[in-house]
């Protein structure tokens, strides 16, 4: 295809976000109406060089351009736009890890600037921001283009009991990492409270 990708969902201007995902609708409209076996979408998108894992890396574009599109409803039958992500254009690696003295949240970073928050909503750790592509030179062309740019959101539920002004978050060589302390569950105990007499 030739050109640059414009998309329209009604009135709508759409952007569609990364070239893979740009790449996995071209392929797509090119065989529209019929089925398309995950096979033959990862050859048109990466061709001789797949990532390390095609099928989960195009499973996150199919889910980014859905996204992108508009489809409302995931597997589940829930409104995509109830969830957090719903707003990113990707979500970064991310490992949560649980500890006896409670949770330590990694997440790769790499490239994020000054545009990245990180905040307690309810009882969910949300972590946002934005990471903008390098300098690519006029005129030139991609031979694999894998690295992931735009807005990006990452929540993960906290079910521990954890006091929000213990946490603590250092961002180290394109590394989060959030570190949860566990405090006592009081729930269910008695708690003593004195009485003043007056």
């Amino acid at each position: 295809m030739l050109g640059s990708l414009e998309v329209h969902n009604g009135d709508r201007s759409v952007a569609v976000g990364t070239v893979k995902a740009r790449l996995l609708l071209v392929a797509l409209l090119l065989r529209a109406n019929r089925v398309v076996t995950n096979d033959e979408l990862i050859e048109q998108i990466w061709g001789d060089w797949p990532p390390a894992n095609p099928r989960s890396a195009l499973q996150t574009n199919v889910q980014r351009l859905r996204r992108a599109l508009g489809d409302d409803d995931d597997d589940a039958g829930r409104p995509r736009s109830a969830r957090p992500e719903a707003a990113a254009d990707w979500q970064p690696p991310t490992d949560v890890i649980e500890r006896p003295d409670g949770l330590e949240v990694i997440i790769d970073l790499a490239g994020v600037g000054d545009r990245l928050r990180v905040a307690v909503i309810d009882r969910t750790l949300v972590v946002s921001g934005e990471k903008s592509p390098g300098p690519c030179a006029a005129g030139a062309a991609f031979h694999i283009a894998e690295r992931t740019f735009g807005r990006f959101q990452r929540a993960v539920p906290l079910r521990i009991a954890f006091d929000a002004g213990t946490i603590t978050a250092t961002l180290f060589q394109g590394e989060l990492r959030i570190i949860i302390p566990r405090i006592d569950d009081r729930r269910g105990r008695e708690i003593a409270i004195p009485v003043e007499r007056l």
